[in-house]
């Protein structure tokens, strides 16, 4: 239990901390204004002017991207796992929490 002091006095490790919070708050919102200005560019398309392989090709596009947006779901359950796995080496680090 000597190394949780240790690194939670530890300034630069809340920096890196701060830095990915920051990173992870910007990747959302560009995910978010990505999809938002994907969505817009498809509303605004004549879809009763397109042949039916552009239509088609369109469908899958947009299937696609919410699929992929579907996906970002998991990664709350990995940032959780990697801080367990992060917590896991802290204490093998230093010799078992001893």
């Amino acid at each position: 239990m000597r190394q949780v002091p240790r690194v939670l006095g530890d300034k630069r490790g809340a920096a890196a901390v701060v830095g990915m919070v920051i990173g992870i708050v910007v990747v959302s919102i560009l995910v978010i204004v990505g999809l938002i200005v994907m969505f817009q560019v498809q509303n605004s398309l004549p879809s009763a002017q397109l042949s039916s392989t552009q239509q088609s090709q369109l469908s899958t596009f947009v299937n696609a991207i919410v699929g992929a947006f579907n996906m970002t779901t998991i990664i709350p359950i990995v940032l959780i796992v990697a801080a367990i796995i992060g917590v896991f080496f802290l204490f093998l680090r230093g010799g078992g929490g001893q």
